[in-house]
């Protein structure tokens, strides 16, 4: 891996950072955090400004107008929009994920949506897979009958039939359209009987449930959605979900996932520095505590636990952009591996922030206590740490 960066990424972290340091207020973003309804929460005029000088279309096809980034550049920019600007990565980068499905679609698809992308810059899309009782269901190895995922779309005409409800789908109450898993076989296995497809969110029978109280509050919100005899035309039939473990060996089936990788690690780098500012300033016993020796080895331990992430975050989107240009399927190791690891990291450092800062930790004046939060409500994706790793254990 050439571990130098191009010049097209040089000058996208620094317009990234300098984005960040003009137009993002901390102090207005925790002010509209607070605010209760949804759409009135999300930064637009902010996301405006990033779509006007291309970070929100980053990952959109040259083609179509976008930035046509690879994956290393996406998780490069991401991680810099956490690092600078804290949760404002989430309402930007976040999005790439679900822009990343309409890359695989067809060209009469991408033609008639990646437009509309460019456009509007208040154009958001988001993704409903969860349900009630099913939870991951849709992730192997949950394929067998005892899979209880209910969301059933059956063929009419020219038309797609969807009945069902999803939970916990980020950015729902928001968007414009939403790409939603559903099955097409009523009792067959997951891996083989579902399918994804869009489904814009002013059809007859899309309606939103409720929006979930989560422990960490976020720009995009998350909400309960119910498709009630929701019709959608056969162009928006996706084909097969690929929702289970091998759409990461595929190309193309994991770039989202690890941009999401690039914002969690940008959002613990800032809490570092704050983290280290802190043990440097406050004087204890005559001396920084960052020099007891109780304190200061853990700040190290964290700063040593954010480099391992970093560049194994790196090396997985190189070797993401190495299968994607070449054509062929590759080894998903590198990716449960980060997974895995980047939970125990994040609980690893809320621990070092507890143990280090003590009571600070838990003021809300200080950004420690948002940062524990997050860690504990982020733990969920992508299933959990020992399935990562039984995963890996099929490949090394």
């Amino acid at each position: 891996m050439d571990f130098e960066l191009t010049e097209e990424q040089k000058i996208l972290v620094a317009l990234a950072k300098d984005f960040c340091n003009k137009e993002v207020d901390p102090a207005f973003m925790r002010k509209l955090l607070e605010v209760e309804n949804l759409r009135d929460r999300y930064p637009w005029d902010i996301v405006e400004k990033a779509h006007d000088i291309g970070l929100r279309t980053l990952c959109v096809p040259a083609k179509w107008g976008g930035g046509g980034a690879d994956c290393l550049t996406q998780v490069l920019v991401a991680e810099t929009l956490a690092r600078w600007g804290g949760p404002i990565a989430i309402a930007i980068a976040d999005l790439w994920r679900s822009f990343d499905v309409i890359k695989v679609c067809s060209d009469e698809l991408q033609a008639e949506i990646f437009p509309k992308i460019m456009e509007n810059p208040r154009f958001i899309m988001a993704a409903a897979g969860s349900e009630a009782e099913a939870a991951t269901d849709i992730m192997l190895p949950y394929d067998g009958p005892e899979a209880k995922m209910v969301t059933f779309a059956y063929r009419d005409g020219d038309e797609w039939v969807i009945n069902g409800e999803k939970q916990y789908c980020t950015g729902g109450g928001i968007a414009d359209l939403v790409i939603v898993i559903a099955r097409t076989e009523k009792y067959g296995p997951i891996s083989q009987s579902t399918s994804r497809f869009l489904v814009p969110s002013d059809t007859p029978g899309f309606s939103i449930v409720r929006e979930n109280d989560m422990t960490y509050n976020e720009f995009l919100g998350n909400t309960v959605l119910r498709f009630e005899n929701v019709r959608v035309p056969l162009r928006y039939h996706l084909g097969p979900a690929m929702w289970s473990w091998s759409a990461l060996v595929a190309p193309r089936g994991s770039a989202g996932l690890l941009s999401r990788q690039g914002i969690y690690l940008g959002d613990t780098e800032r809490i570092y520095e704050t983290l280290k500012e802190y043990t440097k300033t406050r004087v204890q016993g005559g001396k920084p505590i960052f020099e007891h020796y109780n304190v200061g080895p853990l700040v190290v331990d964290t700063h040593l636990y954010i480099e391992t992430w970093r560049w194994l975050t790196y090396k997985c989107a190189w070797e993401y952009d190495q299968a994607d240009q070449q054509g062929v399927p590759r080894s998903p190791t590198s990716l449960h591996l980060l997974f895995a690891f980047s939970k125990d990291v994040r609980m690893r450092i809320c621990q070092n922030i507890a143990n280090t800062c003590g009571v600070i930790g838990t003021l809300k004046e200080y950004p420690f206590e948002e940062y524990i939060r997050s860690g504990f409500a982020l733990m969920h994706p992508y299933v959990t740490r020992p399935m990562h790793l039984i995963m890996c254990m099929k490949y090394i």
